[in-house]
């Protein structure tokens, strides 16, 4: 916004420019052309009389048309502040925008960063504050082999080198629901698993909704809250929940565990059967989930 602010004053001095240069070019014309000969003060007199006149008239006719003009143009839609965040800017702002919320929302593939980093500050947020927040999550759902076919292929599309596997995105997304659930007993946390995946990442807190895509070159875009944006993007996110499978948050799981480090291969068996999640695990699989719960690997810690 520095930036529309200084540009904002810039265009305001060429105008102010502009109209100062008029103004003499009219005084010259006037001095050298109309009345040539200001010895007296009569000439003086008809001199000024000349340049009010022709100010007032000035002035009178660009305030009608200016009203005229936004009488008869087409009201515009409010759009509210927003910024192009550069990718070494993301991660400080999305710091400085969860350090003051009291909700979050995300919307994404497998929220591999909302596990790694943001569910652990939120939580260690609240735990400092003597306060619960409410979270959402919105993420792809591990039984859905297609959407995790199609997911992997484009995680290996936008980052060259990549070896993500369909299997690799099925732990990966139970990774999330398990960490959700271990920082459930803090947080007030909603899972919900959908059927398709965007290539964009939405994340929402009181006071902006921020807008990233998997790759991590890329620019993201946050909106403020107030704006256009910001309230269409919380209307989308709300009926989120009327669309995707909402998991049971009643289940007694985890009264045992400490830490996020202490989740074994028992828990995440056990989490799974109580939410009926019927998914073909194998051993390597369970110590791959357990490896995403227990280690921050998240590619987007930078």
């Amino acid at each position: 916004m520095e930036l529309e602010k200084l540009e904002m004053i810039s265009n305001k001095v060429k105008f102010g420019i502009v109209i100062i240069g008029l103004l003499g070019g009219l005084f010259l014309v006037l001095h050298y052309v109309i009345y040539p000969n200001l010895a007296t003060g009569e000439t003086r007199y008809l001199l000024w009389k000349s340049i009010l006149e022709t100010l007032f008239s000035s002035l009178s006719v660009a305030v009608i048309l200016g009203g005229l003009l936004v009488w008869a143009s087409p009201k515009k839609m409010k759009i509210g502040e927003f910024k192009v965040l550069q990718p070494y800017q993301i991660n400080n702002h999305h710091r400085e925008c969860r350090t003051n919320t009291h909700e979050w929302w995300y919307d994404g593939g497998s929220g591999r960063y909302t596990r790694d980093i943001t569910l652990p500050s939120l939580m260690n947020l609240c735990e400092e504050q003597h306060r619960t927040m409410h979270v959402c999550i919105y993420i792809l759902d591990p039984r859905n082999q297609n959407v995790c076919r199609m997911y992997a292929a484009y995680s290996n599309l936008v980052t060259p080198g990549n070896m993500v596997t369909q299997t690799n995105v099925k732990c990966d997304l139970l990774a999330t629901i398990v960490a959700a659930y271990f920082y459930g007993r803090t947080l007030n946390i909603d899972v919900y698993l959908k059927n398709h995946f965007s290539i964009f990442k939405r994340e929402f807190s009181d006071n902006m909704v921020l807008v990233t895509r998997e790759d991590r070159t890329k620019p993201g875009v946050v909106y403020s809250k107030g704006s256009d944006f910001y309230n269409a993007y919380k209307m989308e996110l709300e009926q989120g929940r009327e669309l995707y499978t909402h998991l049971d948050r009643q289940v007694n799981w985890g009264d045992d565990l400490k830490r996020c480090e202490d989740i074994g291969k028992q828990h995440i068996r056990q989490l799974l059967a109580l939410l009926n999640l019927t998914v073909n695990i194998t051993d390597i699989e369970l110590d791959q989930i357990q490896k995403f719960v227990s280690s921050k690997t998240s590619p987007y810690i930078r």
